[in-house]
């Protein structure tokens, strides 16, 4: 149990570390030129694209031009305490700059056009090796996106942010203060204007990149041997998934991997700027399928964890020949479905069973009302879930990190409702993050997965069932 004494140490902690200027006005919903939220009037959306469908990839690798810190880890290894006040990077700095790097963080880019009501529409997935994407930076980069692209009509709809989850990427992208108390992610302008550009040249080669799908690999295999679960009694995710892009020439447009795990070779203690084990799939793909660009979804992340190797690029490599191995090639599908709806979650909460947190004398009640002072500049409850199908695969987007209990209520809740749908893929960190995702049932067992929920017990049911009413809604 964590006593009174430990929980106030670590909130003295927090608040050394804390990366707020509080002499400036925190940002809020309210703030039309930098939300922190999704508006209760926002949009999603559905369509289909058809015809000649076609597919552009692209990458850009994000190279700081100053000493940057690292997101993914609110450890006390990664804090200056005191924090250092000579001014690293863009301000004073709460949190250690990185020293070394190693499969260089990438902007990456997945670019569908089809026809859609006699006229060209397109599908957009950005993947971004970042920790998770909150939700300021979904808005301004969609709203960078329409000022750059005005004739594209990128929407919430049609537009995807996806993190591969590495605990080794840049931080400073965000603006919200509980990223920045919780992950070491104070907003660093610098850095954010070079990711963003980054993206806004990664679409422009992904535009420029459009060719003809004409056939596909197709890989799926059931791989063990490569993560592990970190919730006691509870299985892990071992599906992956392999999908090659190729053109007439037969020659790879790009490809992506999915599968689950935790990419934190590089733990809190380790300062190296990477991709982590995402760059080093993403390296090997490029490698053996001579695509310029793949890239790497997290799949079922919450309770699975990446095996740490000796050899990283032995282990790599031996992974992505098992997927290589069971890969088919097939003929292209020629339609791509979207859909997109804003769903409202139960109100944030701290999971105190789940966390072993014993007060003391402390009401419970008087706690909680402290915390209700500033859970709105946590999340406003409302939050984007998405997903895609090509050639009969389901792809739904989850907001957070979910556990393998929350893929298997999916799973029933797709029987029982759609059970055409045969095939689907759990894709993790998407456009928010809404802390981890697991079943009622499982919501009160003292872990550190049970212990990061913000919404609840029945966030991850809200979740699940607001994609079956979402299917429902598009007609499906």
């Amino acid at each position: 149990m964590i006593q009174l004494n430990i929980l106030i140490i670590f909130s003295i902690l927090f608040l050394n570390s804390c990366q707020i200027e509080l002499a400036k006005s925190l940002f809020n919903s309210n703030n039309s030129s930098n939300a922190l939220f999704f508006s209760p009037d926002s949009v999603g959306g559905f369509g289909t694209l058809a015809g000649n469908l076609q597919v552009g990839f692209s990458s850009r690798t994000i190279y700081p031009t100053e000493p940057v810190s690292l997101t993914g880890f609110g450890s006390p290894l990664r804090r200056l305490i005191p924090p250092n006040f000579v001014n690293i990077g863009n301000g004073p700095s709460y949190c250690k700059p990185y020293l070394n790097v190693d499969k260089q963080p990438r902007v990456k880019t997945l670019l569908f056009k089809g026809q859609n009501n006699n006229s060209d529409s397109y599908y957009l997935i950005i993947d971004l090796d970042v920790v998770a994407i909150p939700i300021d930076l979904n808005l301004k980069l969609l709203t960078l996106l329409n000022k750059n692209f005005p004739n594209k009509n990128f929407t919430h709809a049609n537009v995807q942010f996806i993190a591969t989850h590495t605990h080794s990427g840049p931080a400073g992208l965000a603006e919200n203060p509980f990223w920045a108390i919780a992950v070491c992610d104070r907003f660093n302008s610098s850095i954010y204007n070079i990711v963003a550009d980054q993206i806004i040249q990664s679409v422009t080669e992904s535009i420029n990149n459009l060719n003809s799908i004409q056939s596909i690999d197709l890989g799926e295999s059931i791989i063990s041997g490569y993560n592990f679960t970190r919730f006691p009694g509870m299985p892990v995710d071992q599906n992956s998934l392999f999908l090659n892009f190729k053109d007439i020439n037969s020659n790879s447009m790009g490809c992506f991997q999915i599968f689950s795990g935790h990419p934190t070779w590089y733990g809190a203690e380790d300062l190296t700027f990477s991709a982590d084990f995402a760059g080093y799939i993403e390296t090997s793909l490029q490698s053996k399928t001579g695509a310029n660009t793949c890239i790497f979804f997290n799949a079922t992340v919450g309770n699975a964890t990446v095996v740490a190797p000796p050899d990283k690029n032995a282990f790599t490599n031996n992974f992505t020949n098992v997927n290589l191995s069971s890969a088919v090639n097939q003929t292209a599908p020629t339609s791509l479905s979207y859909g997109t709806i804003f769903i409202t979650l139960p109100g944030f909460q701290i999971n105190y069973s789940g966390c072993g947190i014993d007060l003391g004398w402390i009401p419970q009640s008087f706690f909680e009302s402290v915390v209700s002072l500033k859970s709105s500049d946590i999340t406003n409850n409302i939050t984007k879930i998405s997903w895609f199908s090509y050639g009969g695969i389901y792809f739904f987007m989850f907001p957070g990190e979910p556990l393998y209990d929350t893929k298997m209520a999916l799973k029933d809740l797709l029987a029982q409702n759609f059970p055409n749908i045969s095939k689907f893929y759990v894709l993790s960190t998407a456009n928010d993050y809404v802390g981890y995702l697991m079943t009622n049932g499982n919501y009160s067992t003292q872990n550190m997965d049970t212990c990061s929920t913000m919404h609840g017990p029945n966030a991850a049911s809200t979740i699940v069932n607001g994609f079956i009413n979402g299917l429902h809604q598009s007609g499906l």
